[in-house]
């Protein structure tokens, strides 16, 4: 956001005429938000979030793995 937005925004927020419980339930909510955003940017597993296989069926998908890189891998027993 540009810091015009961020002068706009702030402007709007102060004709508002909000109540001290409001400034302050506004203000946590920022704070969380801004938490939540440092933690998922500084979160080094964040990026392996989700589902690697989709929808495949967890047995398919440990078969794809085994068979990617058959000449680069060592021998693995099958479960």
């Amino acid at each position: 956001m540009s810091t015009v937005a961020m002068n706009e925004l702030w402007a709007y927020l102060k004709s508002l005429s909000l109540s001290a419980g409001n400034k302050a339930w506004l203000a946590e909510r920022l704070i969380e938000s801004s938490r939540a955003d440092k933690l998922a940017e500084t979160d080094e597993f964040a990026c392996f979030s989700g589902s690697w296989g989709e929808d495949m069926p967890v047995n398919e998908y440990a078969e794809s793995l085994r068979s990617a890189h058959v000449d680069e891998a060592r021998a693995v027993e099958t479960w």
